[in-house]
């Protein structure tokens, strides 16, 4: 077997990880110098690169097995400290037996289960005899999890004996430089170390001239330095790893066993040593994938294999004891995949089969709580949960899933109240629990399917609820469908969890940011920021591009957030801080189905001594994070201007977090302005709800606006149906709301208002619709307002002469996709400019019109340049000139 360990991505980041420029001066404005992502080299897996190659080993085998029977005809020399010798080594960039390779080594340890060669060219430079005597002392004597055995007993005693084919007890370890592509300071993967069972084959034999013919592993010196503590223990770990495959080659010498277990029993031979178990985090985000799957063709997929194999072998061995694994390599080359844990689980009396071992493992992998009950959890601290789908409102329409053979897909719920769900299955292999977890009780349920699950502790006792969809069956996938309903809440999205440390001394102009990740279905409620000071500070809002290039700020939300602090803490800091200030943006109807960033500017140079008033954002300290979601622009950087995540000094596995926090609310009622009666498209029929519910009060809308989009009513009306009547969406159901149905008539939830419609012909389509119904009580008052807006609004082109030049707001605004801008001229003009600039004062679009009549003109314009591209979100300005007359006003893009 041929392995080594993709433990962590080296260092991949001190300092600067964005190299982008998003300045803002005194508009917001996004240059765009593209730099690179600093990354170092990083451990890769050789059994996967290698794995044909170990096949055909195991079939020449197979087809000779007296290539493994000449023992007797053999007698190595034992080896002594100074002996030199040449082995033959791997070329694992070309990954050819045929490019195998003699490496002048000499012997310069020698242990009681071990010589240590060392390549000549590796001595000196990359190995000293410390770092020789520290892997002699760990192979023979100790281990971090026992001071008195070392690797070689411990895997002895867990997984059985090793191979012997030269004849001599003690296994040889060359330390060398693998040939495996690496080069210093590049961005490519190395090998830390391997086993290979060719070198166990005669050397007589055809084709095997260049095996070693001894029990021989391979560690790595470059970039693997194991004079520190870091490299030794990932050389020693790779040495436990790999002396177990030696010992399962010495049982399954025709290779008859899954991949999954041979690496399963490896990985835990890790772990059983006293090593860190296999990096978490990649299966955690994969556990819907066939359990006993080898991905060996795909070296980014097989990473999670590794990852899962682990998981699966050390809960193995915290149910059932190491007890277990002697027995299953011994009956490797008979007994293979389930078979053997089965046979193994039953020889040591476990009680147990793999089948109660595959269930409670998916349970213990989203609750890992031993005080529920000891099968629902591991001995093994500190274990990431499984991932899932997340819900964060409880309401939720019916949805189809998938679950893989020998898998399991978690459907999670975090936030709400009354929780009520109803599974249904498409098979019974597919078996659902509820895992239900609060402050102080812990419980998992039986889910019957297709029948409703109701927990009323949901919010209370219950804080989270995840749903376990587990599939028994080892080769089918299976489908289920879900759906809930429930109470949702605000929730409160944050990465700081200690009280501020200070403020980062950006300079004038600098740009503080934060990332949020989506929240399906859900609304931007607030914004809440820790201030230093009492003086303003200006921000924004984007769609976040979860890139770390060319810049975590994509389309423009809004740019128009200045709020002010509360006051100026002294130092030492008080606590808990009392600078907190909340920015309400619910009016801007903001959804987060996507990702997000809120980001400020900094007006000025920060200084402790001179009384400015320039505010900035506090900042606290978190673990350095791979995903990381505070960015700092500064252009004072002696690396150059650009983004940067900043790491303390003092502290460098600490980051700097600023404390911007977001609030999402999920509303319960959603709407279109103008549609009262729910039915999907504005018409006549609109009308009547209005006088069904007349003087009904509520919740107004989180925007308040006529415009036709999705908009939301929380907490929905009593009755809930009265909500959609309020069609301007201030709360009270009147005669005012009629006005909403005439600007957005024939409006459907696919198509948006139509152009063109002549609303003194919807008008009185309106009127007819009342008549008919009788124009008493509330409708009369309905009717009376119609007629006001015919004769005192509503004014179409040179049906009147205006008294005055007038340009109006806009309509709809915000807008999206087009909007119509309105104005009037009491006299005839030779030319009338209609001018459109973005914030930042470039000229996007125009409109030139010459020799028009006095009137009332409309003007559309669809958000497009004048080459006819589309811009983005944002402020723009728009701009009329009529002679000598000219006036300017705002509208806003949403997209």
């Amino acid at each position: 077997m041929i392995h080594s360990l993709a433990k962590r991505l080296i260092g991949f980041f001190i300092g600067s990880i964005l190299c982008t420029t998003a300045l803002w001066g005194q508009q917001f404005v996004q240059a765009t110098e593209i730099g690179t992502i600093g990354q170092k080299s990083y451990p890769i897996h050789a059994s996967d690169l290698l794995w044909k190659q170990e096949l055909e080993v195991r079939e020449y085998i197979k087809a000779h097995p007296s290539a493994l029977q000449r023992t007797s005809l053999k007698k190595t020399t034992s080896f002594s400290v100074g002996a030199t010798k040449s082995w033959y080594a791997d070329n694992l960039i070309t990954q050819k037996n045929s490019d195998r390779y003699l490496v002048p080594s000499t012997c310069r340890a020698v242990g009681t289960n071990c010589y240590i060669f060392v390549e000549d060219a590796s001595w000196g430079s990359r190995v000293s005899q410390s770092s020789v005597d520290s892997v002699r002392i760990y192979f023979d004597s100790k281990t971090p999890a026992n001071p008195a055995k070392g690797i070689y007993q411990t895997d002895v005693d867990a997984f059985g004996n090793p191979p012997d084919v030269d004849n001599d007890p003690k296994i040889i370890i060359l330390m060398m430089d693998i040939k495996d592509g690496y080069t210093s300071g590049g961005t490519n993967g190395y090998v830390e170390g391997y086993f290979y069972s060719f070198n166990e084959i005669d050397s007589e034999s055809p084709g095997y001239s260049t095996s070693n013919f001894a029990e021989i592993f391979y560690l790595d010196t470059n970039p693997l330095d194991l004079a520190t503590t870091s490299g030794l223990y990932g050389g020693l770990s790779t040495l436990a790893h790999e002396f177990q495959h030696m010992i399962h080659f010495n049982y399954d010498r025709n290779g008859n066993e899954l991949t999954f277990v041979k690496e399963g029993c490896s990985v835990l031979a890790e772990v059983n040593c006293g090593f860190p178990i296999y990096p978490q985090s990649y299966y955690a985000a994969e556990p819907n994938h066939y359990l006993l799957d080898w991905r060996r063709d795909d070296y980014t997929a097989v990473l999670n294999d590794y990852s899962r194999a682990a998981r699966f072998f050390v809960y193995l061995r915290d149910q059932v004891g190491m007890g277990l694994f002697r027995p299953l390599v011994a009956s490797a080359s008979t007994l293979t995949g389930t078979a053997g844990i089965n046979a193994a689980l039953q020889s040591i009396g476990a009680g147990v089969q793999f089948s109660d071992i595959l269930q409670n493992w998916f349970i213990a992998n989203i609750l890992n709580d031993r005080s529920v009950d000891t099968k629902y959890g591991y001995i093994y601290p500190n274990l990431p949960k499984s991932k899932g789908r997340v819900f964060l409102s409880p309401n939720v329409s019916v949805t189809n899933d998938t679950v893989q053979n020998y898998a399991v897909q978690y459907i999670n719920f975090k936030n709400g109240s009354q929780l009520k769900a109803t599974f249904t299955v498409s098979n019974p292999a597919l078996i659902v629990k509820a895992v239900e977890i609060g402050a102080s009780s812990k419980r998992v349920v039986n889910v019957t399917s297709g029948v409703e699950f109701s927990e009323p502790l949901y919010g209370s006792t219950y804080t989270e609820v995840h749903f376990v969809v587990m599939n028994t069956d080892p080769s089918l996938s299976y489908t289920f469908t879900y759906q809930a309903s429930g109470a949702s809440k605000p929730i409160e999205l944050m990465y700081d969890y200690t009280e501020p440390v200070g403020v980062l001394p950006l300079a004038a102009n600098d740009t503080v940011c934060v990332t949020f990740d989506a929240v399906q279905d859900g609304s931007l409620d607030s914004i809440r920021v820790a201030l230093r000071r009492s003086s303003t500070i200006r921000g924004g809002i984007w769609r976040s591009t979860g890139l770390s290039s060319p810049s975590p700020l994509g389309q423009p939300i809004t740019t128009n957030l200045t709020v002010k602090g509360l006051s100026t803490p002294p130092s030492p800091y008080p606590v808990p801080w009392p600078n907190w200030v909340t920015i309400d943006v619910r009016s801007l109807n903001i959804n987060t189905n996507t990702p997000f960033a809120v980001a400020f500017i900094v007006e000025g140079a920060y200084s402790t001594t001179d009384g400015t008033t320039y505010n900035y954002v506090m900042t606290t300290l978190a673990p350095v994070s791979s995903t990381p979601t505070s960015f700092s622009y500064s252009s004072e950087s002696t690396s150059g201007a650009k983004w940067y995540n900043f790491v303390s000094s003092t502290a460098p596995d600490m980051m700097f977090n600023y404390l911007i926090r977001a609030y999402v609310s999920f509303p319960a009622s959603v709407l279109y302005p103008g549609d009262a009666n729910n039915d999907g498209i504005v018409d006549a029929r609109d009308i009547l709800p209005i006088g069904l519910y007349y003087g009904k009060t509520g919740s107004p809308r989180l925007n308040g606006s006529n415009t036709w989009q999705k908009q939301y009513i929380d907490p929905p009306w009593t009755p809930e149906q009265a909500g959609y009547a309020d069609c301007d969406g201030n709360g009270k159901i009147d005669s005012n709301d009629v006005i909403a149905i005439i600007q957005n008539w024939n409006a459907t939830r696919t198509g948006g208002v139509p152009a063109g419609l002549v609303r003194s012909a919807i008008c009185q389509e309106l009127l007819q619709e009342i008549d008919r119904n009788g124009a008493t009580g509330p409708m009369r008052s309905i009717r009376n307002a119609i007629s006001s807006y015919m004769n005192q609004s509503l004014v179409e082109h040179t049906d009147n002469v205006p008294l005055n030049f007038a340009l109006y707001q806009n309509y709809p605004n915000p807008f999206n996709p087009s909007t119509t801008i309105h104005f009037t001229f009491p006299q005839k003009i030779q030319e009338v400019r209609l001018s459109i600039f973005n914030i930042l004062g470039q000229l996007v679009w125009e409109k030139v019109l010459s020799g028009i009549e006095a009137g009332t003109y409309d003007v559309s314009w669809a958000g497009e340049t004048f080459s006819g591209s589309k811009v983005g979100s944002g402020i723009y300005i728009y701009k009329l000139k009529a002679g000598s007359y000219h006036d300017v006003k705002k509208m806003i893009l949403i997209k």
